[in-house]
């Protein structure tokens, strides 16, 4: 049996198919959520570095770090001990909070989140803020990966009227 399809009726077809096709493209960006069960991958002590970049001289600087963190006796989040062994006044407390849709990451948006081919979790955030020494504006991304063993956290800079993104600081971790 042959099928007669009319113009109407291909173009239509076609416009379906795109949309199906485009749909990936479309949610990317949309919001994702943070689970409780993946939230509770950052609790414990963890020990490495934290690489920054000094703006003032342009280069990297590296120092060790440790952190420990748990979640918060009330509310969504996390409490986050830092701790810098060679500059122990650097030392601080501070608090991650999760809306409770799991949507907003300390007040950032959350972008993206995924499964890597090593099994570990990455979380990307993004906000508008200010950076650097001349204090400009900027989009502030935040890329997290996080793992039973490992947790990785870096922002990057991109200055408003830049197409460049300058990474700004890295902490690199290993579980205690």
């Amino acid at each position: 049996m042959f099928m007669h399809h009319t113009t109407t009726q291909k173009i239509r077809l076609t416009l379906a198919l795109l949309a199906i096709v485009s749909l990936p493209f479309f949610t990317m960006g949309q919001a994702t959520s943070l689970q409780k069960k993946e939230v509770e991958l950052f609790c414990g002590s963890w020990t490495g570095s934290l690489t920054y970049l000094d703006y003032s001289s342009g280069k990297p600087y590296t120092m060790p770090a440790k952190t420990q963190i748990n979640f918060l006796s009330k509310g969504n989040g996390l409490q986050v001990k830092m701790i810098y062994p060679d500059e122990p006044k650097a030392n601080g407390i501070d608090t991650i909070l999760l809306d409770a849709q799991g949507q907003k990451w300390d007040g950032d948006a959350l972008v993206q989140k995924r499964v890597l081919a090593d099994g570990n979790l990455e979380i990307i955030t993004e906000r508008q803020g200010r950076d650097g020494n001349d204090n400009k504006a900027a989009t502030i991304r935040k890329t997290i990966t996080i793992g039973p063993k490992v947790y990785v956290s870096r922002k990057d800079v991109k200055f408003i009227g830049t197409d460049q993104w300058i990474q700004r600081h890295e902490y690199r971790y290993a579980k205690d």
